[in-house]
C-alpha cells in the first residue's frame, strides 16, 4: 500500500546517502538513547489530568530528541513484518493518529527498537479499522 511505498522510498533515499555509514550512526544515537532511558525512571504514554483525561494526542511532537532519532523519512523508524498474517506495515514516531492510521506506532518512553540489553520496545497499533486491513 501506500505506506509501504513511503517506507520503501524512504529506505532508498538512505540508500544513496552511503546507507551503511548513516545507518550505523543513527543506530549508535539510538542504543546510548536507550540506555539513558533505561537508567532513569520512566513515563510511559500520555500523562492523564485529575479529571482522567489524558493530556496531548500520544504524538510527542515536542520531544524534539525522540523525534530525530531514528527517523528515515515521515516519521518512520522501522517496520514490522510477520508474514504468516500479512502484516508488513512501517512504524512511525508515536502513537497518534497519523501513526495509526498509515501503519504502527511506537510508544514514547519505550526503548527505540535497535534491540539490545535491557530494551523493551512497544509497538502500537489498529485492528479493524474499515479502510485499512493493518493488524486485522
Amino acid at each position: 500500500g501506500t505506506a509501504r511505498r513511503a517506507a520503501e522510498s524512504s529506505a532508498l533515499a538512505v540508500k544513496d546517502d552511503h546507507s551503511a555509514e548513516r545507518y550505523a550512526r543513527m543506530v549508535a544515537k539510538a542504543r546510548a538513547y536507550n540506555r539513558r532511558l533505561a537508567a532513569t525512571p520512566q513515563v510511559i504514554g500520555e500523562l492523564s489530568g485529575a479529571d482522567g483525561a489524558v493530556k496531548g494526542d500520544f504524538g510527542f511532537k515536542s520531544d524534539r530528541e525522540y523525534q530525530s532519532l531514528l527517523d528515515f523519512g515521515d516519521g518512520i523508524m522501522a517496520t514490522i513484518e510477520i508474514p504468516s498474517i500479512g502484516v508488513d506495515l512501517p512504524v512511525r514516531h508515536g502513537a497518534d493518529a497519523y501513526a495509526l492510521d498509515n501503519g504502527a506506532g511506537h510508544l514514547h518512553g519505550t526503548s527505540l527498537p535497535v534491540g539490545g540489553k535491557s530494551t523493551h520496545s512497544v509497538i502500537t497499533g489498529h485492528t479493524g479499522v474499515a479502510d485499512k486491513a493493518l493488524f486485522t
